[in-house]
């Protein structure tokens, strides 16, 4: 880690060893941790996932309760240059360094691909919208030595174990035009898990004069020599819990962040967090190492919450972690709520009403146990359900 100058420190690595632990990008309703290399699934080094959306659930193997489902990763890509492909020979890949930019929520990875006696210098900025829900957002930037023809991919990765796909390019959603240039979408797809959860996906590739598109997640790229170039990715991840149709409606919101625009959405979500940052919690004395950890802490909460959840706030929040399941806990109340409620009064306020969905439950339980009024349990599920084994309570906030 280092810190920089700024009111708002980066988190920033250039070693990229054994001991490297990847960063949560989340607006709250979907998380992703992408790897050294953000253009493929972080690895799998603790049994993280790389992909989280808020509502997609799986029944877990071990224990048979709610978890959260392994969601594909949609902001997948492939470089490939001279016959070399970036991800068929991740030894030509060289990584440099990797920043989390929290005063803006982005994240920033700089690396070289070596294809052949060509040096790409390659730059990919990722974010999640806190403008356009459910939106993923990435622009990949290439600069190589010389002039060569560049074949970009675009890549949605494979979803984990107990996840199956429904729906593949859904008619009338994608162009039926014989030019596959006449639309920027470029995926189209539906993943159910073993619980019955359903999941959209819908990925937008915009237009750019220097990037043409030859085939339904194809593109070319006229790379020159000293000369930057950019092609980016619009994302829309849906689950039932937000539309009872999540792959139609993930191509709604793809075309209409297409429309939007990736500029005009990343100054949305940099207004959205310099707003949040106005609530920034400062300790005076402390060491630049401490203040540091503090604004972190700070970040990390508060981009797992928005005030279009409706799940809850697990106690990591939609980052790619196995412990809890992603259950909503007692934690929620006792130390998620208070400041939450102080930076984010509305997105509070969705904490409070996911308690409440679940009050008709709480009931219900009390009066297994043969008391009166509401039980709420210790861990709940996406819907406020009781999903532990244990018969400890909470209603704090409620």
């Amino acid at each position: 880690m280092s810190i920089n100058a700024g009111p708002v420190p980066n988190l920033s690595c250039s070693v990229f060893d054994g001991d490297f632990t990847p960063t949560c990008l989340s607006n709250g309703v979907v998380g992703i941790t992408p790897g050294p290399n953000p253009l493929i699934p972080s690895p799998d080094k603790t049994g993280p996932l790389a992909t989280v959306v808020a509502g997609f659930i799986q029944s877990s193997q071990s224990d048979l309760v709610e978890e959260f489902a392994p969601a594909p990763y949609p902001l997948g890509l492939d470089i490939r240059a001279n016959g070399f492909s970036m991800r068929e020979n991740p030894d030509r890949v060289a990584l440099k360094r990797q920043a989390l930019n929290m005063r803006r929520g982005e994240l920033v990875t700089e690396m070289t691909f070596l294809a052949g006696d060509v040096p790409l210098e390659i730059e990919v900025l990722q974010f999640a919208s806190r403008s356009v829900r459910c939106m993923l957002c990435q622009k990949v930037t290439i600069k190589p030595a010389l002039g060569v023809e560049i074949e970009i991919s675009a890549i949605v990765d494979p979803a984990g174990p107990g996840v199956t796909e429904y729906a593949k390019g859904i008619r009338g959603a994608a162009t039926q035009a014989p030019d596959p240039s006449a639309d920027t979408l470029d995926h189209v797809m539906g993943f159910a898990s073993n619980r019955g959860s359903r999941l959209g996906i819908a990925v937008v590739v915009p237009r750019n004069q220097g990037v043409r598109k030859v085939a339904s997640g194809r593109h070319i790229m006229e790379g020159r020599a000293g000369q930057a170039q950019f092609v980016q990715t619009l994302a829309a991840m849906v689950s039932d819990i937000y539309h009872p149709d999540p792959h139609m409606e993930a191509v709604r919101l793809a075309r209409w962040a297409d429309m939007v625009g990736f500029d005009d959405m990343r100054d949305q979500n940099r207004a959205a967090w310099e707003e949040i940052w106005q609530s920034r919690i400062k300790v005076g004395g402390a060491s630049p190492e401490d203040q540091c950890a503090i604004d972190a802490a700070f970040y990390y909460l508060q981009s797992n919450i928005h005030s279009s959840s409706r799940t809850g706030y697990p106690p990591a929040g939609l980052a790619s972690t196995p412990a809890g399941h992603g259950h909503n806990t007692w934690s929620m109340d006792v130390w998620t709520m208070i400041p939450t409620v102080l930076v984010q009064p509305e997105a509070a306020r969705t904490m409070v009403e996911y308690r409440f969905r679940g009050l008709e439950e709480a009931r219900r339980r009390a009066a297994l146990f043969g008391c009166r009024g509401a039980q709420y349990p210790r861990e709940a599920g996406i819907t406020g359900d009781d999903t532990t084994p244990t018969s400890l309570a909470v209603a704090w906030a409620a």
